[in-house]
């Protein structure tokens, strides 16, 4: 590809010959030139693959179609509401006196990118609040609404994902950032003089919540290797600052229910939960005797809910607040699933969001009091057979797997991974890698170290010093997986993110290893990101920012590991308006990739010029459609053969 002397003199004269593909402000044009063919390579490869893209893409949206809503309901007071998506158009509905379900807000969707969280209400429930993202940056444009004459009275950009009311309804909080890497600055907006004011700034990420109570904004402020938590009370018109701090924790939340302040703490011991009825009253450990460990907690009038893990499959625990001694468990049917608590859980009932490989997104009721489900009418949606197994790697670990098999004898695999920041990586309904699974896919979901499956430790064993072992445990298991099923050219992983990291190191240790891999908005240069860059979550990475980490990191950082070998296939998707991990990332590891590689396999990159790291959920639906295209019109061609 040509780019021009001026460009070959710049790189030759950089330590790093790719670092000006992310020179965007010195070599913008150049650079989107290039994107725009590497857009054109994928669509010239995949040619002759558009009826296969053409049925996927039927599949799909005949999949969605047959979903039922997800509809979410609550109460403020004693008015009722209720919303739902059509398609990506969020409904907000209020019912009224007549009985009637009135739209109090349907907003535009529009052509583009489009992400839109749940509307906040205030408190007198005259006005609205509503943060839609229309590039994928995840920075939202802030709308405030007149609920009764439904118009626009206030618009701000570039707000993060959490707004709160004052309860006086005298304006509302919001925090802003220009990125992931620039610190957050929290306002209050007055709705009476029209105006913001400057509450709290840092150089700091902070991440914002409310309460269970909705009585407190609460800030954790992160930075490497320590977090602090902030409280501002919504009830008064000027709060204070409050602190919360334990001794040397090695990790807390804290969150506020009616009857006090709630506290997950967790140190070298385990998780434990505290409680205190105000911030100048010592905390007292109320944790059961019989509750081992915990992920989450939600705290409702009478009762406290956890979620736990064992060997790594999530269950939910629950104990009434005056008899902490006999806890009790909330029983699914299913082995392997993902389960969370949503908004509307009032008194003794337990409103429950969850989804398997085999259950769509659903909401569930449950009475903690009698232990009985009161909606059960889960929507089946295939009757796919599914292991979780344990396979030992190198060093004598059992790591978990799961394995989705399908209806028809197994003719490839198809591996995914995560393994970091403590994140489940859990077996969830999608409308897309069912595609996969009737094709012939056994989907195999990879449960390394870093990730959260098997509780604290889990984590730990994959982080900073030891993040080695996700990749280690990913090769060993893929390896063993192949053998087992005598599919050595026929193997292909898909994976995003910290995921697509443990892939991209997978393929540089065992080019081998697939005949074909996915990597979806990746992270593969780290030691940029973590020493050159700084963000903010350097302690999944690193302990210090030193030689010693440094050296570690390089040797496992995907870009830095790239060597001449036969590489497998590779689609690399990165998208325009990624903060979090930027197309450079893909475009630089692309073009190291190709001077590298020895083998015919083609290595593609496809940017997504609209939209963000979350892809949202049709974008979502785009992107894996273009993974499974080109998997697909892999494994139909012969010309590549590896593993053997």
């Amino acid at each position: 590809m040509s780019m021009g002397a001026s460009v070959f003199s710049y790189v030759k004269a950089e330590t790093d010959p790719y670092a000006w593909l992310a020179d965007m402000s010195q070599y913008g044009s150049t650079i989107q030139n290039i994107l725009v063919e590497e857009n054109q390579k994928v669509d010239t490869f995949l040619e002759n693959t558009q009826q296969v893209r053409e049925e996927l893409s039927q599949e799909f949206m005949a999949r969605r179609n047959v979903q039922r809503p997800f509809m979410q309901e609550w109460q403020i007071g004693k008015t009722s509401y209720r919303q739902f998506y059509k398609g990506r158009q969020l409904v907000l509905e209020r019912l009224d006196a007549t009985g009637k379900w009135e739209t109090l807000l349907s907003p535009e969707v529009g052509g583009g990118y489009y992400h839109v969280l749940s509307p906040v209400i205030s408190p007198n429930q005259q006005q609205l609040l509503l943060l839609e993202d229309r590039v994928g940056g995840e920075q939202y444009g802030l709308t405030l609404w007149d609920v009764t004459t439904k118009t626009k009275q206030v618009q701000i950009d570039d707000v993060a994902s959490v707004v709160a009311w004052r309860t006086d309804n005298q304006g509302f909080y919001y925090a802003q950032s220009r990125n992931h890497l620039s610190g957050s600055e929290l306002y209050f907006y007055d709705t009476a003089k029209q105006q913001p004011h400057l509450i709290y700034q840092s150089s700091k990420e902070i991440l914002f919540s409310t309460s269970t109570s909705g009585q407190y904004l609460i800030a954790d402020e992160l930075s490497h290797n320590s977090r602090k938590t902030m409280l501002w009370d919504l009830s008064i018109s000027n709060p204070q600052l409050q602190h919360i701090d334990f001794a040397e924790p090695q990790e807390f939340f804290v969150d506020h229910a009616e009857d006090g302040f709630y506290a997950r703490v967790l140190s070298s011991e385990g998780a434990h939960l505290y409680f205190t009825q105000a911030l100048d009253v010592p905390w007292e450990d109320i944790t059961p005797s019989q509750l081992d460990d915990f992920e989450t907690f939600v705290v409702l009038k009478d009762w406290v809910v956890v979620r736990t893990r064992r060997a790594g499959v999530a269950s939910l625990k629950y104990w009434h607040k005056k008899d902490a001694q006999h806890i009790k468990t909330i029983q699914f049917a299913e082995q392997n699933y993902m389960v969370w608590v949503e908004r509307g859980s009032a008194e003794d009932v337990i409103n429950l969001g969850y989804t398997s490989i085999t259950t769509p997104k659903t909401l569930l009721k449950y009475n903690l009091l009698t232990q009985k489900w009161l909606d059960l009418d889960v929507v089946k949606d295939g009757h796919y057979q599914i292991l979780y197994r344990h396979i030992q790697v190198r060093d004598g670990t059992k790591v978990p797997v799961t394995i989705v098999l399908p209806k028809k004898p197994i003719q490839a695999l198809l591996f995914t991974v995560y393994g970091a920041y403590g994140h489940s990586l859990s077996a969830t309904y999608g409308t897309t890698v069912r595609s996969m699974l009737d094709r012939g896919f056994a989907y195999i979901l990879v449960h390394v170290r870093g990730g959260g499956e098997l509780g604290h430790q889990w984590h730990e064993s994959g982080r900073a010093l030891q993040k080695q072992n996700s990749i280690n445990d990913f090769v060993d298991v893929a390896f063993e997986l192949k053998k087992q099923y005598q599919l050595f050219d026929s193997s292909f992983a898909i994976a995003e993110s910290a995921g697509a990291l443990v892939v991209a190191a997978s393929v540089n240790a065992q080019p081998d290893l697939f005949k074909g891999v996915v990597l979806q908005v990746p992270f593969l240069d780290v030691v940029e990101s973590v020493f050159e860059q700084s963000t903010e979550d350097s302690d999944e990475w690193i302990t210090e920012r030193n030689k010693q980490n440094k050296d570690y990191v390089t040797k496992y950082s995907p870009y830095q590991q790239l060597k001449e070998a036969q590489y497998p296939a590779m689609l690399l998707i990165a998208a325009m308006h990624d903060q979090r991990t930027p197309y450079w990332h893909a475009l630089k590891f692309l073009f190291k990739a190709r001077d590298m590689q020895k083998a015919s396999a083609p290595l593609l990159l496809f940017t997504e010029i609209e939209g963000g790291h979350a892809a949202g959920p049709m974008g979502r639906v785009n992107r894996n459609l273009l993974s499974y295209q080109f998997i697909l019109s892999l494994q139909e061609n012969k010309e590549w053969s590896f593993g053997k």
